[in-house]
C-alpha cells in the first residue's frame, strides 16, 4: 500500500512502513497524487513536479510549460496536483494554474484556456467507462472532453457551482461529482440530477464520493457521512448499522 504524505512517500508491506523523501531525490516531499502504470512504476505528483519511483529510487519527469500569459497558480507553477493514466496508457497531468498537460508516450500536448479549457486552475480529472475525460475546475465548473471537443456544463447554464471535483462512476454508468456549496450532481448520460440538503444530504459541501459493492453512493461531508441507496439520501447510520 502506497501513501502520499506531506513528508514524502510511504510504503506499507503488511508488516512495516518505509518512508521515501527528497533525500532519495524525490522532487518534492508534499505529495498530491499517485498513479501506478502497467510496468508497476509509481508516478508521484508533488509540489515540485513529477517523480517516477521504481521501488529503489526516484527519477524526475520534467514537464514542459505551456505558453500562458499571466498564469495564476494557487501555490506554485511547479505543483502537479493530479495524475490520470487513461485506458490508452496516456498520461494527464494537472498543473497549478497551467491547465492540463497530456503525454502520449512521445509528445506533450496542452489543454488550457487558450484552446477550450474554461479555467487553467483544474481541481480534478477523471476518465469514465466511455473514455470521456471529466474535468473539474476551481472557477470554471465542470467540462467533459471527448478527445476533440470540450462541453462545459456551467457555461451552458446546466449546472450551478464553479468549484467541482470528487468524480465517481457508479455501477449503472452514472457520473457523480460535487459542486462546492451546491451539493452533488448525477449525470445519467442525458440529464443532470442535483442532490442537496433538501434531498437529505448532510450539507451541500461534499469532500468525497464513493460507490460500494451494493451500488450505494457514499458522501463524506463537513457534517458527517450521507448515503444514497438509489431511492433516498439518509444519514449513513440509518442504512448501515455497523457504522454506529
Amino acid at each position: 500500500i502506497w501513501l502520499g504524505t506531506s513528508d514524502g512517500l510511504t510504503g506499507y508491506d503488511g508488516r512495516e512502513f518505509e518512508n521515501y523523501n527528497s533525500e532519495l531525490s524525490l522532487i518534492g516531499n508534499e505529495i498530491w497524487a499517485l498513479e501506478i502504470d502497467s510496468t508497476q512504476t509509481i508516478w508521484i505528483a508533488t509540489g515540485g513536479g513529477v517523480s517516477k519511483f521504481d521501488g529503489a529510487g526516484f527519477d524526475h519527469f520534467p514537464l514542459p510549460k505551456p505558453n500562458i500569459s499571466n498564469p495564476t497558480p494557487m501555490l506554485s507553477e511547479n505543483r502537479v496536483s493530479d495524475i490520470l493514466i487513461d485506458k490508452k496508457g496516456h498520461f494527464w497531468f494537472v498543473r497549478d494554474g497551467l491547465g492540463i498537460t497530456k503525454f502520449n508516450g512521445q509528445k506533450f500536448t496542452f489543454l488550457t484556456a487558450e484552446n477550450g479549457l474554461t479555467d487553467n486552475n483544474v481541481a480534478e480529472i477523471f476518465e469514465d467507462s466511455q473514455g470521456n475525460i471529466w474535468i473539474g475546475t476551481y472557477y470554471g465548473g465542470v467540462s467533459k472532453f471527448d478527445g476533440q471537443t470540450f462541453t462545459n456544463f456551467k457555461k451552458e447554464g446546466i449546472i450551478d457551482g464553479a468549484e467541482v471535483y470528487n468524480f465517481c462512476e457508479d455501477k449503472l454508468g452514472n457520473i457523480w461529482f460535487s459542486a462546492e456549496n451546491h451539493g452533488v450532481y448525477c449525470f445519467d448520460g442525458k440529464t443532470f440530477t442535483n442532490f442537496t440538503m433538501k434531498n437529505g444530504l448532510a450539507t451541500n459541501t461534499v469532500q468525497s464520493i464513493y460507490c460500494d459493492t451494493k451500488g450505494q453512493i457514499w458522501f463524506s461531508t463537513w457534517e458527517g457521512i450521507s448515503l444514497y441507496d438509489g431511492i433516498e439520501i439518509t444519514n449513513v447510520s440509518e442504512k448501515e448499522l455497523w457504522t454506529k
